[in-house]
């Protein structure tokens, strides 16, 4: 599948135009995203029609395409009312054939515009449907070596330059990414620090009660016993932390999905997740000395004291 057009769906930078519309009432004018393209536009972007047909390449630029959004701008329910009426582009009259359905022309940042689609055969960019990369691995290779010696051909004194949508979408959200990885990596440096200082509080302290844990044992403490004794002194100001933590994590992760236009809401369970990995982190940290010195001979602890 091929087409021949402006713009895909969704860019960095959209482009921005006025239209108007006059629902027999009054003249309404305001501000729309502008994509163009022959009728394969739509078929190449997978992009359904909810309303009227699709653009003809014989009606070149006199016909147009709107998304849902464009309707409700206007006041109307049905978007099938607004099939056949026209806009004003600059003094251009364009008629209304059909009614995409809403897609993000952007990151979800920005909310879904107004949106309309004029029929031409005469942009500047090329879109393909070609097939996945196969076994082997060379088809989109191939289907691209093609595609360049052809343009090359018909276009010698244009250079050619080409780019995959999916790597489009990816730009949309690049800060989003770079800081997810410096995130990771400051997350992993925090608790790698934190079950140093953790491990090296737990040894000291086993230290200093040397004494206490070779009497215990001598009066019939088990591993088990000692080991809970000197986990939970650690444990707590452990879930401490968590609960001071928690609520300020929930109020700058809210902070930064206000950003977004949309956006999936906050589930407790992530919380309850960090919590219970904090603490099986905690305990594992903890187990190396604790049950080192439970086991430890009441013996040589008693003696070396």
């Amino acid at each position: 599948m091929i087409s021949r057009g402006f713009m895909p769906p969704a860019m960095q930078n959209g482009v921005m135009g006025a239209v108007g519309y006059n629902d027999g009432k009054h003249e309404m004018r305001f501000p729309v995203q502008v994509r163009w393209g022959d009728m394969n536009w739509i078929k190449v972007y997978n992009i359904p029609l909810v309303a009227g047909r699709n653009i003809t390449e014989r009606n070149n630029g006199q016909e147009a395409l709107i998304n849902e959004n464009f309707v409700r701008e206007v006041g109307i329910q049905d978007p099938g009312e607004i099939i056949g009426q026209f806009l004003d582009g600059g003094g251009n009259k364009v008629k209304i054939v059909g009614v995409m359905k809403d897609f993000h022309q952007g990151s979800f940042h920005s909310p879904i515009k107004p949106l309309m689609f004029q029929s031409s055969t005469t942009g500047s960019i090329f879109h393909l449907v070609i097939n996945p990369i196969d076994a082997s691995g060379t088809s989109w290779q191939t289907t691209i070596g093609e595609v360049r010696k052809i343009f090359t051909d018909v276009f010698p004194d244009t250079n050619f330059e080409y780019s995959f949508y999916d790597d489009t979408i990816a730009r949309l959200y690049k800060k989003e990414r770079d800081m997810s990885a410096l995130l990771n990596w400051a997350m992993a440096l925090t608790v790698l620090i934190s079950c140093m200082g953790l491990l090296g509080l737990v040894i000291y302290t086993s230290i200093t009660r040397t004494k206490e844990i070779g009497i215990r044992k001598v009066l019939g403490a088990s591993v088990g016993d000692l080991v809970r004794i000197l986990t939970i002194d650690f444990v707590r100001p452990v879930l401490l932390a968590f609960v001071i933590a928690a609520p300020l994590a929930a109020w700058v992760m809210d902070q930064w999905l206000a950003s977004f236009a949309y956006r999936a809401p906050m589930s407790w369970w992530i919380f309850a997740a960090a919590g219970a990995f904090l603490f099986l982190v905690a305990l594992f940290t903890l187990s190396f000395q604790t049950v080192r010195t439970a086991l430890d001979s009441p013996v040589k602890s008693l003696r070396s004291e």
